[in-house]
């Protein structure tokens, strides 16, 4: 069962109780992918490899003052008829819609993108995924690139779905994958209550990667004390100054992100709630329906390729892969929207 921690308010154990995924069902890695290195493997492979689910972009480009590039890329539930609805007239510029921020060279079409687009689909959600600098086949026309301390552009785009659209009436979430999330949950710490999501999750934030920054992006952003920097590039000092509902999803075996919200973090702001599990690697949390340990992992491979050999020329299909995360997510994002309705509910009927 996913470990929970989180300052237990009213709130927070109303948002939980409607998120059965982390509350009351345990997670079952796929019995193949049974540590983190596999299940991060599993998940560079599936990018390319894994065609379910299929989802449809259309590509919007944004241009922030200082000439960058950054790329939104659309995507919209389904219509009653089953057609795929991909444009921007379709948008409904008042429904609740989820702005995803990718990990490094991440974008639309990644897996784990995909998968939760899909779940939020089945929700209702609109979708618009943002492409960094030089992400998602963009080209790079500023020196500036992809950092994980510049929150401009995040910023710039948010701020110009506030004002072309109305997202926030209903629910209006951030949700980041990797640096992509330590880029996010950065920017919500420094816009505090200015900020106009209304509900954030941060899957797989490193949230202090000091080797990386000090060598690669400090040049390009001309931060020459590369220990200011460090402290500049790290979410985990912008945690207490987050003022939406956070869910932060880590695993324990991930063999990229060692640092996870320590206890003393998360107890400080009653908004951020830290759910963790044993084992999902990088942002993969790819699922089985039954609990295995190595040993038996390993003799359920040997199995399987026996079987495989004594009925050779059959065919199978293989099924698609399920990640517990997207439902995780999708739960969330419900829970909050219809804790905001109801706030906004009573807003309503305490007017005179």
């Amino acid at each position: 069962t996913p470990h929970l921690v989180y300052k237990a308010t009213l709130e927070n154990e109303q948002l939980l109780a409607r998120c059965d995924t982390i509350t009351k069902c345990k997670y079952y890695p796929l019995w193949y992918l049974f540590n983190g290195h596999l299940q991060t493997a599993a998940l560079a492979a599936a990018h390319e490899g894994e065609a379910f689910p299929v989802i449809g972009y259309e590509r919007q480009v944004l241009s922030p003052p200082d000439g960058g590039i950054v790329s939104l890329d659309w995507t919209l539930p389904y219509r009653e008829d089953g057609e795929i609805i991909t444009w921007l007239s379709e948008i409904d510029r008042s429904k609740r819609t989820v702005l995803i921020h990718p990990g490094l060279t991440g974008n639309s079409g990644d897996h784990y993108i995909r998968s939760a687009v899909h779940s939020l689909h089945e929700a209702g959600w609109q979708a618009v995924v943002m492409n960094a600098r030089g992400c998602g086949r963009m080209p790079l026309t500023t020196p500036k690139f992809y950092c994980l301390a510049y929150t401009d552009d995040l910023r710039y785009t948010a701020k110009y779905l506030t004002e072309t659209c109305n997202f926030q009436s209903e629910a209006f979430m951030g949700l980041g994958f990797s640096l992509g999330a330590n880029v996010l949950v950065k920017y919500l710490g420094e816009e505090r209550e200015q900020t106009p999501l209304t509900v954030a999750i941060s899957v797989g934030n490193p949230l202090d990667v000091v080797e990386y920054s000090a060598n690669i992006d400090a040049p390009g952003f001309n931060r020459l004390v590369v220990a200011a920097f460090q402290q500049d590039v790290s979410s985990s000092t912008q945690l207490n100054h987050v003022a939406v509902p956070l869910l932060c999803v880590n695993t324990e075996d991930d063999p990229i992100v060692v640092s996870i919200p320590s206890i003393e973090q998360v107890h400080a702001n009653p908004n951020i709630i830290l759910c963790t599990t044993s084992s999902g690697g990088h942002l993969a949390f790819y699922e089985g329906k039954h609990d295995q340990t190595g040993i038996e992992c390993a003799a359920t491979a040997v199995k399987k390729a026996s079987g495989k050999a004594s009925t050779h020329g059959s065919s199978t299909e293989r099924r698609p892969l399920r990640m517990w995360s997207a439902p995780v997510i999708t739960e969330f994002a419900e829970s909050v929207r219809l804790q905001h309705a109801e706030k906004q509910r009573k807003k309503v009927e305490m007017k005179p």
